[in-house]
């Protein structure tokens, strides 16, 4: 997941040229738009709140990263705000909920969970909901499949995509397929280049770097694909977001990623999650270079779900198919809204 923190960390140089932004028009009633700090394990956060009718089932997302905020990107898939009540919260340590001073030893998976847990309860009130949508990009897909599983009885249904499983086994298997792809599709050079970094776990971060970047070059190329520039672009163009809220976001991701790498590493989700209660939907990259596909599609066929499971490829995309397929991607989640309305 290291691509994916260097991205935001390029936002400082655009922010030195400034961007224009768009706004999104405020919500008349029945309508929810508010931005609000809520106190969640004992340290204060920021959620956003928006969707056209605020009787419509409320979804929750957990975003990426860590540290890395989906709120500055909400704008490209707000057509989901027609159907949910969507949620976005930057996490502790995150975006608009980061600040320096808050505790290393906070910094852990478990925390984190507990905050989705206490999030859920607080939004399930709010909305007058028995049970809600949960989804987890990446890694709060580790997250959201470690909250649902402990407590069924608040979701509607779980959607994990780009399903975080076991991030050692996942680099170990990119690794070696980056190889074979090299290998069979007339790149010797690049199976060299692999060869001499080595199976990780790797040395350091560059090789960790430089493993993605060479295998995410020799992947099929789309209209749709999701190259820096783009990621960049469709960030700072956010309505919700300033630049101030830009630079909180690098800060949060390096805080995130130092405090919390050690601890993704320790899960396993196919030990610590074999059944999961609700009706469960994995969306995954057909290309995905940052977490392995086939590692998520081994973990759903061997997941226990007795309320049903459905895996969905996004066969256009990589790692951020919210983004790089966004029509297919809301045109999913209202098959997801129609299969599993909620008891």
């Amino acid at each position: 997941m290291q691509t994916l923190r260097s991205l935001l960390l390029c936002a400082a140089l655009f922010a030195s040229v400034g961007c224009a932004t768009t706004r999104q028009p405020p919500l008349a009633p029945p309508g929810i738009s508010v931005e609000q700090k809520i106190t969640l394990g004992g340290w204060e956060q920021t959620i956003f709140i928006r969707g056209r009718n605020r009787a419509n089932p409320v979804l929750l997302f957990l975003h990426g990263g860590p540290g890395l905020p989906e709120m500055p990107f909400s704008h490209v898939n707000a057509e989901l705000e027609r159907d949910f009540t969507v949620v976005h919260w930057d996490q502790r340590g995150a975006g608009k909920s980061y600040r320096a001073d808050i505790a290393p030893e906070t910094m852990n998976v478990e925390q984190f969970v507990r905050d989705t847990e206490e999030l859920t309860r607080h939004l399930r009130r709010t909305f007058a909901q028995k049970k809600i949508y949960l989804a987890g990009f990446s890694w709060g897909s580790l997250v959201g499949a470690l909250t649902v599983s402990r407590h069924p009885e608040y979701y509607r249904a779980y959607i994990g995509i780009s399903q975080l499983v076991d991030i050692s086994e996942s680099e170990l298997l990119l690794h070696r397929a980056g190889i074979a792809q090299a290998t069979e599709r007339g790149y010797p050079q690049v199976a060299r280049k692999l060869h001499a970094i080595g199976e990780p776990p790797y040395k350091t971060r560059h090789d960790e770097r430089l493993v993605n970047k060479i295998t995410k070059d020799i992947q099929p190329h789309f209209p749709g694909e999701m190259t820096r520039a783009r990621y960049l672009f469709l960030g700072l163009q956010s309505p919700y977001y300033s630049l101030a809220d830009d630079w909180q976001v690098v800060r949060g991701i390096t805080f995130s990623g130092r405090h919390l790498e050690d601890d993704i590493h320790s899960h396993n989700l196919m030990k610590e999650v074999p059944t999961i209660a609700v009706p469960v939907w994995f969306f995954v990259g057909r290309h995905d270079t940052v977490l392995s596909g086939p590692l998520a599609e081994h973990y759903f066929r061997a997941l226990r779900a007795p309320r049903g499971k459905r895996l969905v490829w996004f066969e256009h995309s990589d790692h951020i198919l919210h983004l790089e397929e966004d029509a297919r991607f809301r045109a999913e989640f209202l098959r997801v809204k129609a299969e599993a309305p909620g008891d």
